[in-house]
């Protein structure tokens, strides 16, 4: 009899789901989130003419550009924005507070950025943010935070800081403090897509960065942070996002494939 599978067991999977098929576990993590009896499952292709707004919040500054469907209607759907050209200004699109760590909650994120060699990225799951056009994390080097946020858990990128490669951070309500975890020495490549993932599984935090074959990108590790002093409280309901935010020099159009997110039942 096959064992049973959550979604802990689905977002801890590296390489093409389709490649473990062989084994009755394999199907069981493969359908996962086709099974309603087990599963919560949202995907988000970009397929139609305008962003639902019923699924997803915007949020831009000033000057900047906000996500719309790309013009043309690119096969399999993608959005794309612009950042503002002043300092800090961003743009950002989250969805609604409805996924927890309790329920083993993952998310993942397939995009590309323009322009890299300055600038903020920042993917995963926060229970609160004053604007999503803005980061959860201000400081990465000694992990600080605001915009209101009091739990997340999120890849970040900051250009302007000494790490300047990206890294796991965490932070979780009483008796969590911040935390992070380097995702080896990743970047982004200007123009070439990459997949983000977090997966929650309970108060501990999992983070990894995937190319087109679902395999570990080079030079990247699994970033983990366990419910030690850090991780995240897992009762507490969040969101997923995904904020870029101009730093100098070059405005960032990002363009994201997909999003998606799923959990246990």
């Amino acid at each position: 009899m096959a064992q049973r599978v959550n979604g802990a067991d689905y977002g801890m999977q590296i390489g093409r789901l389709s490649d473990r098929i062989g084994s009755p576990r394999g199907t069981n993590v493969m359908t996962f989130p086709q099974d309603p009896q087990r599963s919560v499952y949202l995907f988000e292709d970009f397929l139609e003419d305008t962003i639902n707004l019923d699924k997803w919040v915007l949020a831009k500054d000033t000057s900047a550009t906000d996500y719309v469907i790309t013009s043309g209607g690119a096969q399999g759907g993608t959005i794309a924005g612009t950042t503002g050209t002043g300092a800090g200004e961003g743009i950002g699109i989250k969805g609604f507070p409805i996924w927890s760590g309790d329920k083993n909650c993952g998310m993942e994120v397939r995009m590309k950025l323009s322009y890299v060699t300055q600038g903020i990225l920042e993917i995963g799951f926060a229970d609160v943010l004053t604007s999503v056009k803005d980061p959860a994390i201000s400081d990465i080097d000694t992990v600080a935070n605001g915009n209101g946020v009091a739990d997340f858990a999120v890849i970040h990128r900051d250009t302007a800081q000494t790490l300047t490669t990206a890294a796991l951070a965490t932070l979780g309500s009483t008796p969590y403090t911040v935390a992070k975890s380097a995702l080896g020495t990743w970047a982004p490549t200007a123009n070439v897509y990459f997949t983000a993932r977090v997966q929650l599984i309970g108060d501990n935090v999992f983070a990894a960065i995937f190319n087109a074959d679902g395999g570990l990108v080079a030079s990247t590790t699994i970033a983990k942070v366990a419910s030690g002093a850090g991780g995240i409280e897992g009762g507490v309901a969040v969101f997923p996002y995904v904020n870029v935010t101009y730093v100098s020099t070059t405005a960032i159009v990002p363009t994201i494939d997909y999003l998606r997110c799923w959990q246990d039942r």
